[in-house]
């Protein structure tokens, strides 16, 4: 290479002796351009051209050039400096620092700048310095200052830092000298020799300036060193550690003796506020175990056995005295700041004494306060039983019409009208069933509470337990009242009743002549709807005759309300030839011939069997019958609010005054009203078909006030019409 140079160093004397000379014989720029790059080419000489192309320079010479630029610098420059600044492309500067940092360990290539030794040099004495004034630095606030990367400061100073016997402690980001450690170390033992109160750890580190790390280095070399007067409660990761001095442990335990040699107790809140985290733990250290055993801990207080003991038996007196007591309202009046919360302690404890007493809310109470409430309902028990008991006789007298009220009103086919029909009956014997049952009768809550109130026997506080635990016992005993008094009356009326044979013929002879009556209103109608209506009379006026035998003959009150099994039972309880003749009177309930019906009738009244004298009716009286029920009809059609029902006593109302009696629901209207366009006036029928359908869309739109209005103007119209 050396020999290269020297050829480059003849080249360059001869172009310049030559150029020195005439200018025949001088070599052109361009000339030279030509001869330096067939060198090039044949690899005779290495050199780099600037970037216009003017001027060269050997590669070797380059990284000096690099060098010498660094280091006049001060040791850190950047490698577009000096591609600027030796008009040389970035490549071969960039190539030429990667060579120097090769060669040269005084060197230091990263992110695009090269330092040199003298640089870092430069650096640690100004970190010296820095740690010298402050005593710790952070590593961000250096990197600020000096314009480093986190990891290029790490590699040049920090990580060139001996691991022992350095004077400085790298510490996550932040870097101390022993001595300001040291001083640290020695502000904390005099902190903690100082504190005489419980402190939070995190307030006496954020004094410190310290990082938890270092803060519990610290702690532990004076702990180990036995210089810390206290102890740490807490986990060190928890923001509620604290620290608690033994000069602070040693005044509250003096205090707690105190409290309880002069008060006679110790309040934990008390303690809470002297900064004491667990009060238990505290007492538990302060005195021997004999002393602990003859305490009692409560919620909020701690106090001699013997105390409680007192308390808990004023609290007995009283609920023998009264049958009920608020516990806390007696421990208050003590002059022990008792809390609320220490009463659960007493009625726990009661309770488990005694398994008569019961507990609400602070109050506990005894089994014999429920019985006293109970007792104390009797005479209300009394008067209600007779409110039901007139309620269910009510209920009983209802006419058949005003419980299918709400049968199918919607116009169509016989078909489905009888399947309506079918499922509003069935409904209507469920509700008679449910009504006429003295087991449905229940107490209302609000009502007991009412009654309870009244006999001031329990105390307001207690009116909603006490009401809860008795509401099944009353309410069994209301049942069981209304049930005596309705037997009791049944019985009387059983009597009754069969003492007066008279009155029976007379009330047989109405049945019997209302069945007469509509049987013949049946001979108006034909096929399916006269086969539906007969179906309809044998089913409520035909049962309705047979159960009034059964009563008389069985001596049984209310068989109308008895279910089929029971009524079986009552049929097949009577002498053989009485059940057979009920049994082929309840058959021919079945069938779909009223003649049946009527034959069956005359053979259970002759006289050799009920002897009850029933006649046939004759022309005179179905007509006087005829007129009774249509006056009736007129009657219902005047009173009644339910619009479906007056529609219905309209239409049977309108048969009526043409002489024909028909017994009906309302699934019959839609079949009823074309039958009459013969029969009365168009103007009415008219009105007759509007009002129906006004009572189908009422009833499919209940809330619908306008079409109310509507039905209500209506129904007016056709009761004027017809007289009502």
């Amino acid at each position: 290479m050396s020999s290269a140079w020297a050829e480059i160093q003849r080249l360059a004397a001869d172009l310049q002796r030559v150029q020195l000379s005439e200018a025949a014989k001088k070599l052109s720029e361009a000339n030279c351009i030509e001869v330096i790059s067939k060198l090039i080419q044949r690899e005779l000489i290495d050199v780099v051209f600037t970037r216009d192309g003017s001027s060269y320079i050997t590669r070797r010479h380059l990284r000096t050039e690099v060098r010498n630029e660094c280091l006049g610098v001060g040791g850190r420059v950047s490698l577009t400096d000096i591609s600027a600044k030796l008009n040389v492309d970035f490549d071969h500067i960039s190539n030429a620092a990667s060579a120097i940092v090769a060669e040269d360990e005084e060197f230091i290539l990263n992110n695009g700048e090269l330092f040199a030794k003298e640089y870092v040099n430069k650096l640690q004495s100004e970190l010296n310095v820095l740690l010298a004034e402050e005593g710790m630095r952070s590593l961000p606030s250096l990197c600020r200052q000096w314009e480093l990367p986190a990891e290029l400061l790490r590699s040049l100073l920090l990580d060139q830092l001996p691991k022992e016997g350095s004077e400085f402690v790298v510490d996550g980001e932040n870097i101390y000298t022993r001595t300001f450690l040291e001083a640290r170390t020695s502000v904390l033992r005099a902190a903690l020799s100082a504190i005489t109160k419980v402190t939070a750890v995190s307030n006496i580190q954020q004094k410190l300036q310290l990082p938890p790390s270092r803060f519990f280095a610290a702690l532990d070399f004076l702990i180990k060193a036995g210089e810390v007067p206290g102890k740490i409660v807490g986990s060190r990761t928890s923001s509620t550690a604290t620290y608690v001095p033994h000069l602070h442990e040693q005044l509250l335990a003096a205090a707690v003796k105190r409290m309880l040699t002069q008060e006679g107790h110790i309040v934990l809140s008390e303690l809470k506020k002297m900064g004491v985290v667990d009060s238990t733990a505290l007492i538990k250290a302060t005195f021997v175990p004999e002393e602990i055993n003859a305490l009692q801990f409560l919620h909020s207080i701690v106090l001699p056995k013997e105390t409680v003991q007192a308390q808990a038996n004023l609290i007995e007196e009283e609920l023998l005295q009264r049958h009920y007591t608020n516990v806390y309202s007696i421990i208050s009046q003590s002059g022990i700041p008792f809390e609320v919360s220490d009463a659960d302690f007493f009625v726990t404890n009661l309770k488990n004494k005694n398994k008569e007493y019961f507990v609400s809310d602070g109050f506990i109470y005894t089994k014999q306060l429920v019985t006293n409430a109970t007792t104390s309902l009797n005479e209300k028990l009394e008067e209600q039983a007779n409110i039901e008991l007139n309620k269910l006789e009510q209920r009983k007298k209802m006419p058949q019409t005003a419980n299918q009220e709400k049968d199918d009103w919607n116009e169509g086919k016989g078909g489905k009208g009888k399947k309506g029909g079918k499922a509003a009956k069935g409904r209507s014997s469920k509700r008679d069933e449910e009504t006429n049952d003295s087991t449905n009768i229940v107490v209302e809550p609000d009502q007991l509470i009412e009654w309870l109130q009244a006999t001031s026997v329990i105390p307001e506080e207690l009116l909603d337990t006490i009401s809860e635990s008795i509401a099944e016992t009353v309410t069994n005993k209301l049942r069981e009242r209304v049930a005596h008094l309705a037997a009791t009356q049944a019985t009387t009326a059983a009597q009754s009743n069969k003492r007066s044979h008279q009155q029976t013929e007379q009330q047989l002879a109405q049945l019997h002549g209302n069945l007469c009556m509509f049987e013949s209103g049946l001979e108006h109608f034909s096929g399916a709807l006269q086969n539906d209506l007969c179906l309809y009379l044998l089913k409520t006026l035909g049962t309705e005759l047979a159960n009034f035998l059964l009563g008389y003959a069985s001596d049984t009150p209310n068989v109308g309300q008895m279910k089929e099994r029971q009524r079986e039972e009552t049929v097949n309880s009577l002498p053989s030839r009485i059940k057979d003749a009920f049994n082929s009177l309840f058959d021919s309930l079945k069938s779909e011939d009223t003649q049946k019906l009527n034959d069956n009738l005359f053979d259970v009244c002759s006289p050799s069997i009920l002897q009850l004298n029933l006649k046939k009716l004759d022309k005179k009286m179905r007509s006087e019958n005829c007129e009774t029920y249509k006056a009736h009809l007129f009657t219902q059609l005047n009173e009644q609010t339910d619009p479906a029902a007056a529609l219905l006593s309209a239409v049977l109302y309108l048969y009526a005054k043409e002489g024909v009696a028909v017994h009906a629901s309302g699934k019959f209207v839609s079949q009823l009203v074309p039958k009459l366009a013969t029969l009365i006036d168009t103007e009415i029928y008219d009105l007759l078909g509007e009002t129906q359908k006004l009572v189908v869309s009422s009833l499919k739109n209940k809330d619908d006030a306008e079409i109310k209005n509507q039905l209500d103007e209506s129904l007016n119209t056709l009761r004027s019409r017809l007289g009502a």
